[in-house]
């Protein structure tokens, strides 16, 4: 485009009806904000004058606006705003009355109730699973349940309420709700102040035997499992054996655990008898039913047993 044909260029002119809609929907968002209880409270308590709404109209009308929203709020997680949990409000910066946002009651609630998430040093725990809690559990009423079922609250109550307790071995077909239990354990103990590492079995054999972890990777997640006031092996019997979990990462592990009052967490379909034969061979046919007898030891002593059964 040339100079001459940019001079042709008119500027853009708002018809009178237009400028007359814009200043009477300003006028009509002026006269808002300026009736609004809380703006009148700020502007009386800094002796300022109602100009001092005036650079920011559009904002403090929205600020007035959201308080219904969070009135009528019934999650953090239907949360309008972005960031979810943090609404706007109303103050004042250098004379002027402006908004700036901040964590809302709910959020902070959540954050508060959340803070035990902080405790898992490693976590393989589902997101919905992260809000369980066994305390609740056993605070309902199970008379109507089953004698297998009832069995199996009472001996969670006698081990939550034992200040030595030591692990747990938490056994039962698929779908009985091992995993279930051993999440709700763990959220509890972490509120309680305990460190939890929480690992899938199947999930850490499949990356070992896939050459998916690399030597730091291991080191690391070794000291992790040592370090933790509680260990969670969830799944132990379903994964694939390999020397690199049997040999370098289990045994020690348990080795170690059995020197120190750490405490260990398994979930498992069958009972100790079954680690023995599980463990006894390799993917690779390496055969060693002496560090299988170990390590079925090792886990016997360290752990109560539990039949979980939801029926």
């Amino acid at each position: 485009m040339n100079d001459e044909s940019m001079n042709r260029i008119s500027p853009v002119v708002l018809s009178k009806d237009l400028e007359s809609q814009m200043k009477e929907a300003r006028d009509a968002m002026r006269d808002k904000v300026l009736k609004d209880p809380v703006v009148r409270e700020l502007l009386n308590r800094n002796g300022l004058p109602d100009d001092a709404a005036e650079d920011y109209l559009s904002s403090l009308a929205k600020a007035i606006d959201s308080r219904k929203v969070c009135r009528d709020c019934v999650s953090v997680e239907y949360c309008p705003y972005h960031p979810k949990g943090f609404k706007p409000e109303i103050t004042v910066h250098n004379g002027c009355l402006t908004v700036h946002t901040r964590a809302c009651g709910k959020m902070l609630r959540k954050n508060e109730e959340e803070k035990y998430l902080s405790n898992y040093l490693y976590s393989s725990v589902k997101k919905k699973d992260l809000a369980l809690s066994m305390k609740e559990l056993l605070a309902e009423n199970h008379e109507d349940g089953s004698v297998d079922l009832l069995r199996m609250y009472v001996s969670f109550k006698e081990w939550m309420n034992d200040p030595d307790r030591q692990g747990l071995y938490l056994y039962g077909p698929p779908g009985s709700g091992k995993t279930y239990y051993a999440s709700a354990i763990a959220n509890d103990l972490a509120k309680e102040g305990k460190r939890i590492a929480y690992f899938n079995v199947l999930t850490l054999a499949q990356q070992l035997r896939g050459n998916l972890l690399s030597q730091d990777e291991m080191r690391e997640m070794i000291r992790l499992m040592k370090t933790a006031d509680v260990l969670v092996l969830d799944g132990i019997g379903a994964e694939t054996v390999t020397s690199a979990w049997r040999d370098m990462i289990l045994l020690p592990v348990l080795e170690y655990l059995s020197e120190e009052e750490n405490i260990l967490i398994v979930t498992s379909y069958g009972n100790y008898d079954d680690l023995t034969d599980h463990f006894t061979n390799t993917v690779f046919r390496e055969t060693d039913q002496n560090k299988a007898d170990m390590i079925k030891t090792r886990i016997e002593t360290l752990t109560r047993p539990v039949k979980v059964s939801r029926r």
